[in-house]
């Protein structure tokens, strides 16, 4: 038995593991902020140092994260079931449809034109590319629940 009493014991155990506690609270806080490996949940975007309205950061961050997924995940079983195969042809394509299309996503499609263009055929482009990013997303989002790390 403890020959200190009841007050040492209390005093040593609500101080040890106090200070304990705040340095581990602090050694994650700089942790998660400061080391890239804890840095959980960032979302990449990809994009250079700058302000972009949410409508170019929201899919870049999904089309960066679908991306870095399908890189990490090729040794998986996607031909498990129909459900992993149909999941893994979305995520492939949104991931190649990035790669082709990454720089009129975060810039504007309207730069990516031939100058030969009328402003119209310019804005139908646009309008195209936009309608084909909704397309991928809404696609990556109907198997979201397959987006998991083994």
């Amino acid at each position: 038995m403890d020959n200190r009493s009841i007050v040492e014991r209390i005093y040593d155990r609500w101080y040890f593991s106090g200070i304990r506690g705040r340095l581990r609270n602090a050694y994650w806080f700089l942790a998660h902020r400061l080391h890239p490996r804890h840095k959980y949940n960032v979302l990449r975007t990809g994009l250079p140092a700058g302000y972009y309205d949410p409508n170019v950061r929201i899919p870049c961050a999904i089309f960066e994260s679908v991306a870095d997924f399908v890189s990490t995940c090729k040794d998986v079983d996607w031909k498990s079931d129909d459900g992993h195969k149909a999941a893994w042809i979305a995520f492939t394509m949104a991931s190649e449809w990035w790669k082709k299309n990454r720089d009129g996503v975060r810039g504007d499609w309207i730069d990516h034109c031939d100058e030969s263009m009328s402003g119209e055929e310019m804005l139908e482009m646009e309008d195209s590319k936009n309608r084909d990013m909704r397309d991928q997303l809404c696609n990556v989002i109907n198997h979201i629940e397959y987006m998991w790390y083994p």
